[in-house]
């Protein structure tokens, strides 16, 4: 079924997803961002929909490159 995947898929990826008929396709998620380096780890995360979050999310994308110039 259709939304059992979209949940599974949602769980996977550390989302939240609900049914919305509003929403475009029906569901609507979180705005979570994630950073992940090249060994799968989980360096920050953010909401995606919070000013601040994300500009310091963006400090550790900067960071996390800086490093992978090394």
């Amino acid at each position: 079924m259709l939304k059992d995947a979209i949940y599974n898929i949602a769980d996977d990826y550390f989302s939240v997803a609900i049914e919305n008929p509003d929403a475009p396709g029906g569901f609507d998620h979180s705005g979570r961002l994630i950073l992940v380096d090249k060994n799968r780890h989980v360096r920050a995360f953010c909401d995606g929909t919070d000013a601040k979050e994300v500009t310091e999310f963006m400090r550790e994308v900067e960071q996390l490159m800086l490093e992978m110039e090394i």
